[in-house]
């Protein structure tokens, strides 16, 4: 029985392996949220369709087109100038993991190309503290394990993966190291973080045996080395200007209090300035009305009379 059981394996990964080979199986790596082109190359003087593969959802046709018109669903582009030449190519504009999986492209019917759309792993390096916790993204509906890939006394050459998690819809199922401390919502959090938990977590597509995105976790040193703004125990905090206007928001604060003040004062002075000028001039115009008045009366102008006659108060 073990030896039939055997037999068929090899047989399904020998057809596998024969399957990928033929020129009319392509897989396009591409990065996310890049425009990607699945290269298909063929002469086709009838109707062209592009459909995607959706199991068991059902295939959706993506984009048409013949000698006369081309049409597509938003998302995608199938150029009519090309098709004349020949380039069955279907283009997406801004891949997300909502366009992965296989595209068939068939003329009249008949299969011209296969090609399946990947995305590269997106890499993400994260240094925390301790006691702090990870977060990791998981952006496909389809079934997402958690594996951590730790290195031995001797680097990578002893590097082993362990799987922690499995995500199936809204079902999260633990090693029990983990249980009670990765959480999921929308990501996966991986809470109180301690210094053996560093590695490298990877969040792998289980279905279509694709690693999603990696997350490199560094411990920094304890919370009080990285948060250095607090006062320690017993020593008096002093208030160094650029302590307090750049590293403490009570140089806000401050700086607030130092403005208004400021503003009071030179409000102030102006104000005082502003009086005095009004002052100054109302006794100068009052002068020169009674120095007119007198004039008119006498007849003459006289300055040496005109001082010794009026004195201004």
């Amino acid at each position: 029985m073990k030896t039939y059981m055997m037999l068929v394996v090899l047989f399904g990964l020998m057809i596998a392996a024969s399957v990928s080979s033929l020129a009319g199986f392509k897989s396009t790596v591409r990065k996310l949220h890049q425009p990607a082109t699945l290269s298909c190359e063929g002469k086709c003087s009838g109707s062209v369709k592009w459909t995607k593969i959706q199991k068991p959802r059902g295939d959706v046709v993506v984009a048409r087109c013949d000698r006369t018109s081309c049409s597509s669903e938003e998302g995608f582009l199938v150029s009519r100038d090309q098709y004349l030449e020949g380039n069955l190519s279907l283009t997406i504009t801004a891949a997300d993991y909502s366009r992965r999986g296989w595209y068939t492209c068939q003329c009249d019917g008949e299969d011209v190309c296969s090609v399946s759309l990947r995305f590269e792993p997106v890499e993400l390096m994260k240094q925390i503290c301790p006691g702090d916790s990870l977060v990791m993204d998981v952006r496909i509906p389809e079934r997402a394990e958690l594996v951590l890939r730790r290195s031995g006394d001797d680097g990578a050459r002893s590097a082993v993966s362990v799987p922690l998690c499995s995500v199936a819809g809204r079902n999260l199922q633990c090693e029990p190291e983990y249980e009670k401390r990765v959480v999921f919502s929308c990501s996966l959090t991986l809470t109180a973080v301690k210094e053996s938990d560093s590695g490298v977590y990877a969040v792998r597509d289980a279905d279509n045996d694709e690693i999603i995105s990696t997350h490199t976790l560094t411990l920094t040193g304890n919370k009080t080395d990285v948060n250095n703004t607090l006062p320690a125990k017993g020593k008096q905090d002093s208030w160094n200007m650029k302590h307090i206007f750049e590293e403490e928001y009570r140089g806000v604060i401050v700086g607030l209090v130092l403005g208004l003040v400021l503003g009071v004062c030179v409000f102030g002075a102006v104000c005082s300035v502003v009086k005095g000028c009004s002052f100054i001039w109302r006794k100068v115009e009052k002068c020169w009305r009674d120095d007119r008045d007198h004039f008119s009366l006498n007849g003459k102008f006289n300055p040496v009379e005109s001082i010794k006659l009026r004195v201004c108060d």
